[in-house]
């Protein structure tokens, strides 16, 4: 009972938190928009959450691939019930090149839940002797040039060889908040041996919330009050 009252509860917020203009994710017809897209809708709502405010910074050596706004594109997923993005582009480097994209935007979830931990995972990537590909993220309580960091994660792949390495996954629980800012430094090198390659196409986000104080004690009241009317009847 007590967890069917918190399902409805987080739909009910999450649609009570929507940014009028933002683009609402629907799963039931999934569509891919580009960074640019989102940026000129006023974010993307996926389930209970609202991305907003991205910005990419893009280095690369001559002959790489680097993507920028226009084109990286998201779309959202749903992982057990923690929302997020999946982002897809071109990240591509061979031997003696690196490409970099630096991505920043904002997390917001409804009033009443406060976002308490994010996961990263790499999706389509691929590397070749001594090529490399790496995601590293800081989230912060505010905007980045004035709020401490409060979470860092790292995910990368490696191969040299026959001889593979890489943490694929990584996930940080931090002080719930009710709006998070993540920077994430997305790279591929192509190695300095020769033949050396790299390539990126997705990678997956997700994000988890609980419900603030007052919203547990709230549901809580309210399940108490509904066993007690189905106890009397």
């Amino acid at each position: 009972m007590f967890a069917r009252l918190l399902t409805v509860f987080a739909v009910l917020v999450a649609l009570g938190g929507t940014s009028h203009g933002a683009i609402i994710y629907d799963f039931d017809n999934p569509v891919t928009s580009s960074l640019t897209e989102v940026n000129a809708a006023d974010g993307i709502q996926v389930g209970d959450k609202l991305f907003t405010d991205f910005f990419t910074d893009i280095a690369k050596s001559q002959g790489a691939l680097a993507p920028g706004m226009d084109e990286i594109v998201v779309r959202g997923v749903d992982v057990n019930g923690d929302f997020g993005l999946i982002f897809t582009g071109l990240w591509q480097a061979a031997a003696g090149q690196l490409a970099d994209t630096t991505i920043t935007f904002k997390v917001a979830a409804p009033e009443g839940l406060f976002i308490k931990d994010n996961g990263l995972k790499l999706l389509g990537y691929g590397a070749a002797n001594g090529g490399s590909v790496s995601i590293a993220e800081v989230v912060y309580s505010g905007e980045p040039s004035t709020s401490p960091a409060i979470a860092n994660k790292f995910v990368f792949y490696t191969r040299d060889g026959a001889i593979e390495s890489g943490i694929l996954e990584d996930h940080q629980d931090f002080t719930p908040l009710q709006e998070i800012w993540v920077v994430k430094d997305v790279g591929v090198s192509g190695g300095v041996n020769q033949d050396g390659f790299a390539h990126l196409s997705q990678f997956q986000q997700t994000f988890s919330q609980i419900p603030e104080p007052a919203t547990m004690a709230l549901l809580a009241f309210g399940g108490l009050a509904l066993l007690r009317r189905r106890r009397r009847a």
